[in-house]
């Protein structure tokens, strides 16, 4: 399991940032998907130990 703290640090974001303006610039949509699918499941994760944490 990653560490939640290091999937949400500004460094990272940066990057996912990075590729997925690349992939727009290249066009292509397989680093889109990727990332897309990436950053939705660092949310997924982070929401679910957050509500973990709540519970």
């Amino acid at each position: 399991m990653l560490d939640v703290k290091f999937l949400c640090s500004p460094l990272v974001w940066l990057l996912m940032y990075y590729f997925h303006l690349m992939s727009q610039i290249w066009h292509k949509e397989w680093v889109l998907v990727a990332t897309d699918c990436v950053c939705f499941h660092v949310l997924y994760m982070y929401n679910g130990t957050v509500d973990n944490s709540f519970a």
